[in-house]
């Protein structure tokens, strides 16, 4: 292209060929507010997807955390039943062994009768007349000589 300038004085040539500073400053500047302009807009632009994406993100978090209040509860829920049903069976279970204890037993009007060998006697089949015996009961023992015995058909 430079070939085919031609100019009337060297100085006229130049003046063709060297672009004039003013146009180039001017240029520059007119380069520099449209990169200016576009960063600023893309940064708008990016700026606005990521206030979108946390609200998005901001919302799905509290949806989850809904859900998981709502897990909480029934859980806790269930496990207080549970432990509800357990403590009854633990306290069903501890009356049913205070219920075997002989003390508790004797406290109903019960008593333990034993034969001079210190046997435990549920009937008197196996006690015999003018032997010893030992009665407990629920506030103490009684040391007995059996005088007679009468049995009772069941």
């Amino acid at each position: 292209e430079v070939a085919d300038v031609r100019g009337s004085t060297p100085t006229d040539c130049a003046r063709r060929l060297v672009p004039d500073k003013k146009n180039v400053l001017f240029t520059i500047q007119s380069i520099e507010k449209m990169v200016a302009k576009k960063s600023e807009d893309q940064i708008r632009l990016w700026s606005r997807a990521i206030d979108e994406n946390l609200l998005h993100a901001s919302h799905w978090l509290k949806d989850v955390h809904g859900k998981f209040e709502i897990k909480i509860a029934a859980v806790s829920e269930q496990m207080q039943f549970w432990f509800a049903r357990l403590t009854d069976g633990v306290s069903s279970i501890l009356r049913l062994f205070r219920s075997f204890d002989p003390k508790q037993v004797m406290a109903r009007g019960f008593a333990i009768v034993r034969d001079a060998s210190g046997r435990i006697q549920t009937g008197t089949k196996n006690l015999k007349t003018h032997e010893s015996a030992r009665i407990e009961m629920r506030d103490g023992t009684l040391e007995t000589l059996i005088q007679s015995i009468k049995q009772t058909l069941l």
